[in-house]
């Protein structure tokens, strides 16, 4: 089972519904304007068992990460109002480049970060 790392303005650090979201134009917005990040428009491809090639095509708001303008990473997805992504073990190092845009995004839009275990808030 997978934990998705979620970014929202929808509750407060009380756990309070605050009726706010991330809109699509504010979250594209800041993506397009960000040279580390762009829009993934390209489907998501894997391989089956039997050798076929399986397409996904990218939801509307998935972006990916571009770490030194090198490989694309598949990154943050807005849904519903909230970026999310699958949390990684390795982001518990404050130096690892996803986790330091993860708090960037964050703070531009006055976000709290938590994750679908049931976490507490995240103090990145």
């Amino acid at each position: 089972m997978s934990v998705s790392l979620i970014v929202t303005t929808s509750i407060d650090r009380n756990y309070n519904e605050t009726g706010e979201s991330i809109s699509d134009a504010d979250w594209m917005a800041f993506v397009d304007s960000d040279s580390e990040l762009a829009s993934r428009t390209e489907p998501f491809e894997a391989t089956a068992p039997d050798g076929s090639v399986i397409r996904m095509s990218a939801p509307p708001g998935q972006s990916e990460l571009i770490p030194d303008h090198g490989a694309r990473i598949p990154f943050l997805v807005l849904s519903h109002g909230e970026l999310s992504m699958r949390y990684h073990p390795d982001m518990e190092d404050a130096s690892n480049p996803v986790r330091q845009k993860v708090v960037q995004i964050a703070r531009h839009f006055n976000a709290l970060i938590t994750t679908d275990a049931g976490d507490d808030f995240l103090e990145w």
